[in-house]
C-alpha cells in the first residue's frame, strides 16, 4: 500500500530509516511521474535513485519534488549503477533546509576520459542546439561512460541518455533524428554474436507494446534484478510509449546504460536485438 506524503514526510521517513538502523527499500513516484528507489541496509543508504538520476543528480532530482507516492519494502536493494554517496551526506543535501545551487549538483558515474573525435564533435554540436553550453560536458561525460564512439550501439546508448537531457519530446526526438542523418553512416554496426543471423530492417517483426514491455522486462532483470519493472515503465515513459520501433529502440538502449558494466549492457543490447529485430541499426 502506498502512502501520499510532501517533501517533508518523506525526508522524515528516510531519515528515520537511517536513524534507527533500518533495513528496507523505498519504492515511490514523485509529482512529477519520476520513480524514487531508495534502499538503506542498516542505516546505510546503499541505493539512490530519481528517475534515471543516480548519485549527486538523484539528490538534486529529489530536491525539487514537492510530493509523492511511496511504499516502503523491508527488503534492501543494490543496482550496478554504482555506489551513492556517503550517508550522511545524502541526509544532509536531503535535509528540507538545506539550500540547493547548481554548484552543488555533481555526478559521482566514473567515466574513462576520451578525447573528442569527429563524431563527438558533431554530436556536441547537435545537443548545444537544444541544451546550450552545458553540451560538452554531456557529451563527454555520457561518451566517456560507453569508451568512445566505436559503433551505432554506442551512438545508441548516448543518444538515449542525453534525450532525456531535453525537456521537451518532440524536440528530443527531433535531436536524435538529427544524430542519427549525421552519425549513423560513420560508425560500423555493432559486432552482433555469431550465433545471430542478420536481418533487414524491413524484415522487422511488428510488436505488440504489452509484450515489448514484457520480454523487455525479463531481459533486464537478469542484470538489475527485481527493479527491472520499475527501470522499465520510466524509459517506457520517457520515451513516449512503446508504439513504434523508434520508441522501443530509445527504450532498449535507456536501459542498456542502466547496465554499469559495459560488456552486459552490450550484452543487453544483442538479446534485445535478437528478440526485437535490427531497430538499434
Amino acid at each position: 500500500m502506498s502512502d501520499d506524503l510532501d517533501y517533508d514526510a518523506f525526508y522524515a521517513l528516510v531519515s528515520d530509516a537511517v536513524t534507527q538502523g533500518t533495513t528496507c527499500t523505498v519504492f515511490g513516484r514523485t509529482d512529477s511521474k519520476h520513480s524514487v528507489i531508495l534502499s538503506v541496509d542498516r542505516g546505510d543508504i546503499v541505493c539512490l535513485r530519481c528517475g534515471t538520476k543516480t548519485g549527486h543528480d538523484a539528490i538534486a532530482a529529489l530536491r525539487q519534488m514537492q510530493r509523492g507516492s511511496f511504499r516502503v519494502d523491508d527488503t534492501p536493494l543494490k543496482l550496478h549503477s554504482g555506489a551513492p554517496p556517503p550517508t550522511a551526506e545524502i541526509i544532509a543535501a536531503l535535509h528540507p533546509a538545506t539550500a540547493v545551487s547548481d554548484d552543488d549538483v555533481g555526478d559521482t558515474r566514473s567515466t574513462q576520459r576520451v578525447e573528442p573525435t569527429r563524431e563527438a564533435v558533431l554530436l556536441c554540436d547537435l545537443l548545444s542546439r537544444y541544451v546550450g553550453p552545458v553540451a560538452p560536458l554531456l557529451c563527454s561525460e555520457q561518451i566517456g561512460a560507453v569508451g568512445g564512439l566505436e559503433h551505432r550501439g554506442h551512438l545508441e546508448l548516448v543518444l538515449g541518455r542525453l534525450a532525456l537531457e531535453i525537456e521537451d519530446a518532440a524536440e528530443a526526438d527531433e535531436f536524435v533524428s538529427a544524430a542519427h542523418r549525421a552519425l549513423g553512416a560513420s560508425l560500423p554496426p555493432q559486432p552482433r554474436p555469431p550465433s545471430q543471423a542478420a536481418t533487414s530492417p524491413e524484415d522487422a517483426t511488428p510488436f505488440d507494446a504489452g509484450d515489448a514491455e514484457a520480454v523487455l522486462g525479463q531481459l533486464l532483470a537478469d542484470y538489475l534484478g527485481p527493479v527491472a519493472p520499475v527501470i522499465c515503465e520510466e524509459q517506457i515513459t520517457a520515451a513516449g510509449g512503446l508504439h513504434s520501433h523508434r520508441q522501443l529502440a530509445a527504450v532498449i538502449s535507456g536501459l542498456a546504460y542502466e547496465i554499469a558494466e559495459r560488456d552486459e549492457s552490450e550484452r543487453f543490447l544483442a538479446q534485445a536485438r535478437e528478440a526485437f529485430g535490427p531497430v538499434l541499426d
